[in-house]
């Protein structure tokens, strides 16, 4: 690029990647972080990092060359999520008193790439299936009363597993009947409401873990020892996938509890507005993606069609 930015060296001030990155939920910040690497990079030849860009220096030419190189490298999604990232950290920089609006709005005067949102794929976990997966959680230990409660948070609420291992046990409202989610994409706050099912499963566990304060889930030591430690996505990822393997599900993941809450309430014809605010979702064509039945009526009314088409005979001979 003909125009880039030098690392900025000068006094310490409140830098706007920092002041930004503490807005967002854990799962948003690792996938921001990566975003503004890459902007820091592509807007300096690779001098500056997030910590050390001049975002606040940031120029309309600089947007567009920056876009440039984005085109190059990445699908729409990918683009759409730096753009994003830019859009933040030079909003930041506004907040923070080191650009002026005027600059700030003409730095972000693009718009996003236009993206193709087909319908998920994998189709949603039934009741037979679920009930298979809560079978493997019944032998009364602590692990299978906290593994059963996850799951059912999973599915139940469709959270997750940044969301979830954030959780305190002052987060869920037994009397309510709800569990406060601080800690989804954007650190956007939100009330979710567990079915019956999930909160049988949550009191269970609630009798080996105790009603002391601190994380809702924790970890479990061999001997079925419960530590004070907070378990980790990691760790809720182990957790699906070896109860997924225990009830014939082979490469179970969180991801796939949480789609299958999305499609079946979709599918029983819960309000769209409702289940986008349950998931979390900023936008609603996000839980669009999950409503599976626009794509049965358009497959059905397009095979009343018919098409007179005949199979042509096979010469004589050939």
């Amino acid at each position: 690029m003909a125009y880039s930015l030098k690392p900025h060296t000068g006094k310490a001030r409140e830098l706007p990647s920092s002041y930004y990155l503490a807005t967002l939920g854990a799962g948003s910040q690792r996938a921001t972080q990566s975003a503004l690497n890459t902007l820091a990079s592509l807007a300096s030849k690779g001098m500056a990092t997030p910590m050390s860009c001049p975002w606040w220096l940031w120029t309309p030419t600089l947007s567009a060359q920056v876009r440039a190189q984005l085109l190059k490298r990445y699908k729409p999604t990918t683009i759409n999520r730096h753009l994003t990232a830019l859009r933040g950290v030079l909003k930041a920089s506004w907040h923070l008193g080191l650009m002026t609006e005027k600059a700030y709005r003409q730095a972000t005067a693009f718009s996003n790439e236009d993206v193709l949102l087909l319908p998920i794929g994998n189709q949603p976990l039934q009741n037979a299936t679920l009930t298979k997966l809560f079978k493997t959680c019944t032998n009364g230990t602590a692990r299978a009363s906290r593994d059963a409660a996850i799951l059912a948070l999973l599915y139940g609420c469709g959270l997750r597993r940044q969301e979830l291992t954030a959780l305190n046990l002052k987060h869920f409202d037994e009397k309510q009947g709800s569990i406060e989610v601080l800690h989804g994409r954007g650190a956007q706050a939100r009330l979710v409401y567990p079915p019956q099912g999930a909160q049988a499963a949550l009191k269970d566990w609630m009798k080996h873990r105790g009603m002391s304060p601190g994380a809702l889930f924790k970890r479990i030591r061999r001997g079925d020892h419960i530590q004070k430690h907070r378990m980790t996505d990691q760790s809720v990822l182990l957790v699906v996938k070896n109860r997924g393997q225990q009830a014939g599900l082979e490469a179970l993941t969180a991801h796939e509890l949480r789609q299958s809450f999305i499609s079946n309430l979709l599918d029983q014809g819960a309000a769209l507005g409702a289940v986008q605010h349950l998931a979390g979702h900023r936008n609603p064509q996000s839980t669009l993606r999950y409503d599976r039945s626009a794509e049965r009526a358009k497959e059905d009314a397009a095979r009343k069609l018919m098409v007179p088409y005949k199979k042509p005979r096979t010469p004589p001979g050939a």
